[in-house]
């Protein structure tokens, strides 16, 4: 970063430039990390949310899986009675 400005006269004329430099390279590097990192964990969340939908769709399939499972001898029993 650099800041520059006129030096002026009490009569308002140009004397010289007044300068700051400042080197924020490490500043502008954690800031790029860290947007780096905030993006990784919202992909990470995304994924975890998509992880979670997956189980309880699988969980509700498997439950009513087992109720099926569990009507069968009853299905069986049906059939072979007519």
């Amino acid at each position: 970063m650099i800041a520059v400005e006129p030096v002026l006269s009490r009569g308002g004329e140009a004397m010289g430039l007044n300068y700051i430099a400042m080197d924020v390279s490490e500043q502008v590097d954690k800031r790029e990390k860290l947007a780096r990192l905030r993006e990784q964990m919202a992909v990470q969340k995304a994924m975890e949310t998509e992880l979670h939908k997956t189980i309880h769709i699988t969980g509700r399939h498997q439950s009513t899986f087992t109720r099926v499972l569990q009507d069968v001898p009853d299905i069986i029993d049906l059939e072979c009675c007519h």
